[in-house]
């Protein structure tokens, strides 16, 4: 269950994400209805889960409830990939140009 509201939580934030890396407001809409559809499965997989808890349901109910919660999970991680390489902030041309210059100065012999 832990996971499962983390990975909520991770939801939630990636439209500020997507956004502050300047991508297409067409891209971002898509990205955060596909993740948002991953939400109500993790939601819905959470909320049969508590609920069995709180009946006191029997354990193989249970067990199954725990299933659906750990698949919904696991649905999720692959689900997020293309998200998660969107929501990265882009890399910087500062850090080529350093290591361009440490590498210049090695091949002339410097240290």
């Amino acid at each position: 269950m832990n996971q499962a509201s983390s990975n909520l939580l991770e939801i939630q934030g990636f439209e500020t994400k997507l956004k502050a890396n300047k991508l297409d407001d067409g891209l971002v809409r898509a990205l955060v209805q596909s993740m948002n559809s991953q939400a109500e499965l993790l939601r819905a997989a959470r909320a049969k889960l508590e609920e069995a808890i709180a009946h006191q349901d029997p354990e193989e109910q249970i067990k199954q409830y725990v299933y659906c919660l750990n698949h919904a999970n696991d649905v999720y991680k692959n689900a997020s990939k293309h998200v998660r390489v969107h929501a990265q902030p882009p890399k910087t041309p500062k850090a080529k140009a350093k290591s361009g210059a440490k590498n210049a100065s090695s091949a002339k012999g410097g240290k």
